[in-house]
């Protein structure tokens, strides 16, 4: 399977990684050219919403995460603005995957690279 040996990466990490590694990719380059027909069909759209927002609310939570043990008393709208930056920095990451690129190769580095977003934000 793809996820972290050991349990060194986060969930979000390991999800990411299965997202990136076969049977995953196939679905994730599926997934990439549906959200981008679903700009222009609204049943389409609010079937993908959900993908969506599943992604969302796990990314929202390794925030939070991050935030009670590294950023003790951190205001909201921080936390809100390195969510965003970090949703945008993993849909590139994968993007980036669907197009070819195998820079990152492992849980871990992903884990890595998620903690590295948000602690300089």
């Amino acid at each position: 399977g793809s996820t972290a040996q050991g349990g060194g990466a986060s969930p979000l990490a390991a999800a990411v990684f299965a997202a990136m590694s076969e049977p995953g990719a196939t679905r994730t380059r599926a997934r990439y050219e549906l959200l981008l027909m679903a700009t222009r069909d609204p049943a389409l759209d609010r079937i993908m919403r959900h993908s969506v927002d599943l992604f969302t609310e796990l990314t929202r939570l390794v925030v939070r995460q991050f935030e009670g043990s590294e950023r003790v008393g951190a205001d909201d709208s921080g936390a809100d603005h390195r969510h965003f930056v970090l949703m945008t920095f993993l849909n590139g990451l994968m993007l980036g995957f669907v197009r070819g690129d195998r820079t990152v190769s492992s849980p871990e580095q992903i884990d890595q690279l998620i903690r590295s977003v948000i602690r300089n934000i």
